[in-house]
């Protein structure tokens, strides 16, 4: 068993690591699994509360496009799916627009992830990682169209976007997507879920 501590932000996190292994009798024709088992102890220590009147265990994430049909997938998306970030957090999706909004809601909410339609605003995604870049917790940046070419995926990841989500949206596609950004965003910031 290894036992190690680890503080991000003056919040302190207890992590124990046990690792199991076969027995030395386990039969040589048989295949023998090593057994991991990572349980992380709770933090202690306070962050400053979101701005925004989410519920406690809420990851916003705020989609920018124009579509609301684009809105109405992913909103059922999160509803509908059985994964969530951590116990009792789930995704709820913030709608926006227009890339005016997008940026003020970035400046002004403590925000994980961003969706952002390529289709329909084919520069936006790099005015929305210079604003990052600015705050103190920038969020993942999640491309989304429906050229999801090699061409485009390595110039987003070149300019420090997090991924590229083909459209038409597949329930399970967004939710590995959206899960990989938000493990990546809290493993960096060590924050509590948005709000």
């Amino acid at each position: 068993m290894f036992h190690f501590t680890q503080t991000a932000y003056g919040a302190h996190f207890s992590h124990r690591i046990v690792i199991g292994f076969p027995p030395a009798d386990a039969a040589i024709g048989h295949r023998a699994s090593l057994g991991v088992v990572f349980r992380a102890g709770r933090r202690s220590g306070s962050l400053p509360e979101p701005r925004a009147s989410h519920p406690p265990g809420t990851v916003r994430v705020l989609s920018l496009s124009p579509s609301e049909n684009d809105h109405a997938v992913l909103g059922r998306t999160f509803r509908n799916s059985s994964l969530t970030l951590y116990p009792n957090c789930r995704v709820t999706l913030q709608p926006s627009p227009t890339l005016a909004s997008t940026l003020a809601l970035l400046r002004t909410h403590r925000i994980p992830i961003v969706l952002c339609d390529h289709d329909a605003y084919p520069d936006a995604w790099r005015e929305i990682l210079r604003a990052c870049k600015l705050l103190p917790a920038p969020p993942c940046v999640i491309v989304t169209s429906r050229l999801a070419e090699d061409r485009l995926w390595m110039e987003l990841l070149n300019e420090g976007a997090f991924d590229l989500l083909s459209k038409p949206f597949h329930p399970s596609d967004v939710m590995r997507i959206i899960h990989s950004a938000w493990v990546h965003w809290q493993n960096r910031y060590g924050l509590a879920a948005s709000g």
